[in-house]
Order: structure tokens, then sequence, then C-alpha cells
């Protein structure tokens, strides 16, 4: 093994960690905490970067670029996934709490 698959493997692994520790943590908090200050354009932005390393990787046919980045391309897409459905759910909450609100002033 090389210098430079030494580095390349050692990038990797970091990456893992990153995402597993980082991405799951906020999986984990968006779902318990709701979607309060997290950006869903910061992470369209990373699931765009982690596709353009993804495909860069398959097409140099590079292991160390194609692994860490499909798992942050799936992570990313659901935490993408996690914002919108809270978004929708917050907008139906508030309207159901309205309409309940104009209900009880009218009875």
């Amino acid at each position: 093994m090389n210098l430079a698959e030494i580095l390349g493997t050692n990038a990797m692994i970091s990456a893992f960690i990153l995402a597993i520790i980082g991405y799951t943590s906020q999986i984990i908090t968006i779902h318990k905490n709701g979607i309060k200050g997290v950006s869903l354009s910061l992470f369209v932005l990373t699931f765009y970067t982690s596709v353009s390393w993804f495909i860069y990787g398959i097409y140099f046919k590079n292991r160390n670029l194609i692994l860490p980045n499909l798992l942050m391309v799936l992570l990313s897409l659901i935490i993408i996934i996690q914002i919108i459905i809270k978004k929708r759910n917050e907008k139906i909450s508030k309207k159901v709490k309205l309409y309940l609100r104009i209900k009880k002033i009218r009875n």
C-alpha cells in the first residue's frame, strides 16, 4: 500500500465518521425538536456537492470518493425530506389551530 492509498483510505474513513456522527445526530435532532434553525438550502447544497463528488468518483473509479459520498447523498436526502415534511406539517398545524380558534369564537 503506497502513501496515496493510505491517505485516500484515511480520508474515506474520516468522511464516514463525519457522516455517521454529524448527519445522524442532525436527523435525530430534527425528529425530536423540529426544524427550527435548520437550513434547507444548506442541505440541498450539501446534497448537490455530494452527488457531484460521487459522480466524479464513479468516473475515475475511485472508491475513496464513491463510498463516503454515497453515504452523504443518502443522509442529506433523508434530512431534506424530513425538513420538507416538518414544514408541511407545521403549516397544516397552524391552519388547524386557526380553524379551531375561529370555530371557538363563533360558538
